[in-house]
């Protein structure tokens, strides 16, 4: 742990028991960024498919959720740069876990397209990671306990 995060524990997003008031303020920019971009995201698409706007706010609303995107993405990078070398640890775990996970998820799937079933949308990849990444913090947690 470094010096910086000595002395005032907390209780994080991620439930680190033993994280300090930096790896803390760094994780809630993250969720906070993370949960804007999904707000972001379903408003616009709640504008647009619902026609409440007219042509020419199409495609700046198509493209404010990427822009937006770019925020969460930095502060993960952040937060897990200044995080603790256990957060660390845990976070590329998981993420290692979760790109494997999501890999043989696809590589099913192709496998699954031979019988005649659908191929996953992006949508449902997006949400194999998201899940797989949750769950393998939550085991690296339990690991590392």
């Amino acid at each position: 742990m470094s010096t910086d995060d000595q002395g005032d524990q907390g209780r994080g997003i991620f439930c680190y028991l033993h994280a300090g008031k930096r790896t803390l303020k760094y994780e809630r920019r993250f969720a906070a960024w993370a949960f804007l971009w999904a707000v972001t995201l379903l408003t616009c698409g709640y504008l647009i498919k619902n026609e409440i706007v007219s042509e020419v706010w199409v495609w700046p609303l198509v493209l404010l959720p990427s822009i937006v995107a770019i925020f969460p993405i930095v502060s993960y990078y952040r937060f897990v740069m200044r995080a603790d070398e256990l957060i660390r640890k845990i976070q590329l775990e998981s993420i290692c876990l979760s790109f494997a996970f999501t890999m043989f998820f696809i590589f099913a799937s192709m496998s699954f397209r031979f019988a005649g079933l659908e191929a996953p949308t992006i949508e449902n990849i997006a949400v194999v990671m998201s899940l797989s990444w949750m769950l393998s913090q939550f085991y690296c947690m339990w690991k590392y306990r």
